[in-house]
This record gives C-alpha cells, structure tokens and sequence, in this order.
C-alpha cells in the first residue's frame, strides 16, 4: 500500500473545520496509510485553536505566525510530508475524499507524477469560470499544456517529485497553475480526473479580481522565466502584423518602407532575439536538474 499525505491549507475556517475534520478522521481511520497535514496560515479566527482541539496521531499541524498566503501554505505542507504521495485539498469542505483513491489508482495505472482533480465547472460562477478559461487559454498558448482545470485545488504529487520543483513555484493563490506548468516543463507525467465538488457551507472565499490579476502577473513572469521563446515570440509576430499592415499601403503605393514601419520591424527582430538568448539562458540554467530528473 502506497502512503499519502492529506495536505489542508487553511485561513479563517474555523466554521468549516469541525465538519472537515470528522470527515477527515473518518476517512483516514479507514486507509491506514494514509496521514493528514493541517496548515494554518496565520489565520485571525479560532482556525488554530480548532485544530489543536482535533488531536489525532495521524494529523500533523504546521502554523505560520502570520499570512503568507496560499502557496506558501501549500509548499509548507508538501515539505513536512514523509509519504511516496501528497494531495491537496482546500480546508472549506468543497473536496470529496473518496476523490483520493481514484485519483491514487489513475496516478499509479498511467505511471503519472501528478493527478489534477478536473472540477469541469463546478463549485465557481460564471465570472471565476470565465477568468479561470481565460487563464488556462493563456498558458495552453505559450506551452503544449492540455490540462483544462490549471488551477484546481486538489492535485495528487509524487512527493519527491513535487518537493524538487517548489523552489520555483511562487507563494501565492497562483502557485495552483505555475506548479503544473513546472511538471509539464521538466517533462514529467500529468493525467487529469474528474472529481466531485460539495457547496461551501460557511465563510467566504478570498479569491477576487485583484487575486486572478496578481495570478496571471506571475505566470506571465514565470513564462517569460521558463518559456521566453515562445512568449517573445508571439509578442515579436503581433508587432510584425501590425507593421505589415501599417506599412501595406505605402507599399502599394510605391513609396518603401515609412521611418515608423521600419521601427516596428526593427523591433520585431530585436525581440525574437530577445526570445532566442533568453531560451539559450534558460536551458543552461536548469541543464544540470534536466539531465537528472527529466523524463524521456
């Protein structure tokens, strides 16, 4: 039997853990091997004193004396984890946990390194569901990326694994769709599963406008850092369609190439060289961790 580590980030829960938790102590009572890992982030509610009260020799409580956001809290739990496998569920109840072993089973049957949990929809309106397409169009873009739910917060991890890339990943709510990115670059295995979500029964969730603004400024900084090609590329082939447009009636006229057309296909070259010394730097960067952990 394979061990897994049940991670649980948690900010001001303390009206959903009580339930959570008796679900949870349930579940693990029955999968021996299984282990849970609470991690409060520096929540200002009773979310601490709720988990201390909840003692049990398989849950594991890691505290940060003030916030430091979701993926901070995330990467703490993945590195207390001692498993072979560690899942990741949001403390607010939405997650089915007997999602766990299916997503197990897929994991270990398509000799994957992560399961993204696929909500297909579910559990988000309308406006979140269209920020979150927006997203996943952005990065399946710049990357060869078909996972369709990036940013899920139930992921299964080969725990080695994952604790070799988090020191890329960033701290905060977009650490969800650059730790895919991350597995996806240095080519390891991603499957994708449909699970099930349950409503939120009380408090309020802290994702917003400024959050998907602040998420999508960190993928872009993490394409431009592991992708510059590509980013650059198509940034160089907007400017190149522009100037062929502005330029095409002088053309036709016979009169050459304008001061202001030639800027902008000066430019378009520049930044595919831009693009071309960024990658060459990229690919010295991470030569060492490709030979070793990359996957043929």
């Amino acid at each position: 039997m394979q061990s897994v580590s049940i991670i649980v980030p948690c900010y001001n829960e303390q009206d959903n853990l009580p339930k959570l938790i008796d679900k949870i102590a349930k579940f693990i009572s029955d999968n021996k091997d299984y282990y849970v890992i609470f991690v409060n982030d520096g929540s200002k509610d009773n979310t601490l004193e709720c988990l201390k009260n909840s003692i049990n020799e398989k849950f594991v409580i890691v505290s940060h004396s003030r916030n430091r956001e979701y993926g901070a809290a995330i990467k703490s739990g993945i590195l207390s984890a001692e498993t072979d496998f560690c899942i990741t569920i949001d403390g607010d109840g939405q997650h089915d946990l007997q999602d766990i072993p299916k997503m197990l089973n897929q994991l270990l049957e398509s000799k994957s390194d992560m399961i993204v949990g696929n909500r297909n929809g579910k559990g988000s309106s309308s406006f979140r569901n269209l920020g979150k397409w927006m997203i996943r169009k952005f990065i399946t873009t710049m990357t060869d990326l078909s996972i369709e739910d990036v940013n899920s917060g139930m992921k299964l991890y080969r725990t080695e694994v994952v604790k070799s890339l988090i020191k890329w990943a960033p701290s905060d709510m977009s650490f969800s769709e650059t730790i895919v990115i991350l597995h996806n670059h240095f080519r390891y295995k991603i499957s994708e599963l449909e699970i099930n979500i349950f409503n939120r029964e009380a408090g309020k969730s802290t994702i917003n406008i400024n959050t998907a603004i602040k998420a999508v400024k960190e993928i872009v900084f993490l394409l431009i850092n592991f992708f510059p090609f590509r980013f650059f590329s198509l940034i160089g082939t907007i400017f190149f369609i522009f100037g062929l447009f502005w330029s095409l009636p002088f053309l036709i006229n016979g009169e050459g190439l304008t001061i202001g057309s030639g800027f902008i296909f000066s430019s378009c070259v520049l930044i595919f060289l831009l693009g071309i010394i960024l990658q060459t730097l990229t690919r010295m960067k991470f030569e060492d961790y490709l030979h070793v952990n990359s996957k043929v």
